[in-house]
């Protein structure tokens, strides 16, 4: 399927500092990978470049990736905790509005980039903790075309 609009923009990534709240919204938005692979954009799943060098400044922060339907994304809560009812992707999209996975730190992410890393993310790659509800931070396979930001 072609990519829709909120796709091509990306989603939010933001991060937590272990002291501070709420999260900060960190830009630029992430991008489709430009790499060449396959299954860059599936019926249930879409490849992103990792965010390298974004978080530089941010000394130890915790990242996250937040994946909304593009009508929803403003009304994110960046005073959300990740790994709650208020963020879980099994509640994605309805109540969850934007669920909160792929979590890093700034060392997963080292700017610059070392060569031979891998630099994508897959978001909706998890199958395994779709249903699974004491994994409220899975990466689980996207319920929609989309789009998605």
């Amino acid at each position: 399927r072609a990519p829709g609009p909120g796709l091509q923009r990306g989603i939010h990534t933001i991060h937590r500092p272990p002291s501070a709240s709420p999260a900060a919204l960190v830009g630029p938005r992430p991008a489709l990978t430009q790499e060449q692979l396959e299954g860059v954009i599936t019926a249930s799943t879409f490849v992103l470049d990792q965010p390298r060098c974004t978080f530089k400044d941010y000394g130890n922060a915790v990242i996250w990736l937040v994946v909304a339907l593009d009508k929803d994304a403003s009304t994110f809560n960046n005073s959300a905790e990740p790994g709650t009812p208020e963020t879980a992707f099994q509640s994605f999209p309805d109540p969850v509005r934007a669920y909160m996975t792929l979590n890093a730190t700034l060392g997963s992410y080292p700017c610059p980039k070392p060569a031979g890393d891998i630099t994508v993310l897959r978001v909706g790659s998890e199958t395994s903790c779709a249903q699974d509800v004491m994994r409220p931070t899975c990466n689980g396979p996207l319920p929609g075309p989309g789009p998605y930001r």
